[in-house]
């Protein structure tokens, strides 16, 4: 009796353990590149902050200006070409841009399409077509730019090319904007090089010492952390929730801004940056592609400008930024 007891017991269990068994089995996250393949990609970001500045002539000793900013964007993620290795070149388009910024009492609003602003208000007034061309892409040299990525299936940036890493490597020569890159991806994007199961973590990591003349060594590392929490359907679609943690630090970076950007050539060192933030990535295995992320992140910089005699000490701080993207 007691036998026969067990025996209808453990065929009842039967379907509920094959459940478990299912859902601790290791599952493969990676990326599945389609030639031509088109993601759209609607992303925002907001958060207040402030800077504060020293040794500026008739500005008060300490002061600091609070600032607010908000972003959004719809854009483009097309893969445009597929290499025997796994590897594919991917380009991210912004086909759209609204940014709203306060500073110092002053709103400025932006509006651009196709990488051209189309509108552009200061405290509510609409600037000139003359202003509203130079801060066009062309001109700023930096927002809105073309990104073209060589990416493997887990989403690690293995080269890169466009006018926005040239001119990030410009301004930033003792930086391997590679490193950048791999740093601004890993932060929601990187996935395992195996199999993984419920409740496991990978990481991602990077150090590197650089020697600069006549300064002392620029250091600059990232590590990135991710745990697949368990499986979650977003929007009809089963998907892996993937908490996950990046800490981005550099330390006595040169930065030198082009006099063509209007910003007088002035030498830049970042003393010491950090970035913190933390967030979750709801990833499609079947698709082989993300359906959303958010994060949020706080940043700590600390500058030194040089221009002619000039040197001027500045601090920026962002807080309770937040972030998000939606795939489609």
């Amino acid at each position: 009796m007691i036998k026969r007891c067990l025996l209808v017991s453990v065929i009842t269990l039967l379907p509920a353990l094959a459940m478990v068994a299912v859902a601790q089995a290791p599952v493969t996250l990676e990326y599945k590149y389609l030639k031509d393949q088109a993601i759209s990609i609607r992303a925002s970001m907001t958060g207040t902050g402030s800077v504060s500045v020293e040794n500026v002539p008739n500005a008060p000793e300490g002061m600091v200006i609070p600032m607010t900013m908000t972003i959004t964007s719809d854009g483009t993620q097309k893969v445009k070409e597929m290499l025997a290795d796994g590897t594919a070149w991917i380009l991210q388009t912004t086909d759209k841009m609204t940014m709203v910024q306060e500073i110092m009492g002053q709103k400025t609003e932006m509006t651009a399409v196709g990488g051209k602003v189309t509108k552009l208000l200061v405290n509510g007034q609409e600037a000139d077509e003359q202003t509203k061309a130079k801060a066009n892409p062309a001109e700023t040299g930096l927002w809105g730019e073309d990104i073209e990525m060589r990416l493997d299936k887990t989403g690690r940036v293995m080269e890169t090319k466009g006018k926005l890493w040239e001119y990030l490597q410009k301004i930033m020569p003792a930086l391997d904007v590679g490193v950048l890159a791999e740093a601004s991806t890993s932060a929601s994007m990187g996935l395992p090089d195996h199999p993984i199961a419920v409740g496991e973590s990978w990481k991602r990591e990077y150090s590197k010492k650089v020697e600069v003349a006549n300064a002392e060594p620029a250091e600059i590392g990232f590590v990135a952390t991710f745990k697949l929490e368990g499986m979650e359907e977003v929007g009809g679609v089963q998907t892996a929730k993937i908490p996950f943690e990046q800490t981005f630090e550099t330390t006595n970076l040169p930065m030198h801004m082009p006099k063509e950007q209007g910003a007088g050539g002035e030498q830049t060192t970042v003393n010491q940056m950090k970035m913190k933030s933390t967030g979750t990535l709801w990833f499609a295995p079947g698709k082989g592609q993300p359906v959303k992320a958010e994060m949020k992140l706080n940043l700590d910089m600390k500058m030194t400008s040089q221009m002619g005699d000039q040197t001027t000490p500045i601090n920026l701080k962002m807080r309770n930024m937040t972030a998000s993207m939606v795939f489609k």
